[in-house]
């Protein structure tokens, strides 16, 4: 945990007092660069295994979850913000270090606080765990895009607009049950996938239940409620520009609202209970932001 608006330095090294122009050593950078730039490098080699730009990731007056997850073969993992399940950086290094020890800076007399070895038992929730996996996820996703044009109905969302909608008992694959209703789709882009549903009538997202994710950026994701945010949650990279993702919306009739995504099977990327459900949601429609985006959905497999 740490507390910053920016220029993090977090130093993994595989002894104590080493030199950094001489010693090698994992170096990680978060919010470098005015707060634009997130780096990790290895110090000898000088090398940038890999460097992505997110604007204001920390915050000088909010705290920040940080988790580094290492393996012995080299696997590097980042992880930043509320339980994330996707690292934003995930790199390999062929010639990995034994990290045993790490350490903190800043730059130029800027004031970082970091908190660490805290008593949290719920960070071990990262990554995939080995609950019960939801049912809609547990067979394998469907990454060629000819296979799902074949099988599924399909949508592309261009505008910040919902022109569309499809009957939710329309749908071959929607399984409800006495108090639950799910939809498994596919989305695949970049950011701002915008999934809405309604009871009979104008496509209104004022009137309905809007499921958010990649938005901000690919940075967030959340759930509204008539136009208000029920619920929401800094989620790094869950769309993906190259391959469809495999998403799950749930909703309960008494009140409970679960978006699941097939990075992590076994736990809702977002949940969240609305005291009171809004009833005869019937139809379905999907949205973006001035980005194109492709929504696969009432598929037959």
């Amino acid at each position: 945990m740490l507390v910053s608006g920016k220029d993090i330095h977090i130093l993994l090294s595989d002894r104590k007092g080493i030199d950094v122009e001489k010693d090698a050593a994992y170096e990680i950078v978060i919010g470098g660069w005015g707060n634009t730039r997130q780096v990790l490098r290895k110090t000898t080699d000088d090398d940038i295994f890999e460097k992505i730009e997110l604007r204001n990731l920390v915050a000088e007056n909010k705290q920040t979850r940080v988790l580094i997850k290492m393996t012995p073969d080299g696997l590097i993992q980042l992880f930043v913000g509320d339980l994330q399940y996707k690292p934003i950086v995930w790199v390999a290094d062929k010639k990995p270090l034994d990290v045993k020890y790490v350490s903190f800076a800043s730059n130029d007399g800027n004031r970082v606080l970091f908190f660490h070895s805290c008593e949290e038992p719920h960070v071990q929730n990262v990554g995939p765990l080995n609950g019960a996996v939801h049912p809609l996820l547990a067979t394998p996703s469907i990454a060629d895009e000819e296979i799902l044009a074949n099988k599924c109905k399909h949508t592309q969302a261009w505008e910040n607009t919902y022109t569309s909608a499809t009957k939710l008992n329309a749908l071959t694959n929607a399984q409800s049950e006495e108090n639950v209703f799910q939809v498994p789709l596919y989305v695949k882009g970049i950011r701002d996938a915008h999934i809405l549903i309604v009871p009979d009538g104008e496509l209104d997202a004022t009137r309905g239940y809007e499921f958010l994710i990649g938005g901000w950026g690919n940075s967030r994701a959340l759930i509204r409620k008539n136009g208000v945010v029920l619920a929401k949650v800094d989620e790094f990279n869950v769309l993906d520009e190259n391959k469809p993702v495999k998403v799950v919306v749930e909703l309960t009739s008494s009140g409970s609202l679960r978006l699941w995504t097939d990075y992590n099977k076994s736990v809702p990327l977002l949940e969240v209970t609305d005291p009171k459900p809004i009833t005869g949601l019937s139809a379905l429609s999907f949205s973006a932001y001035y980005r194109e985006l492709d929504f696969y959905y009432g598929c037959s497999v």
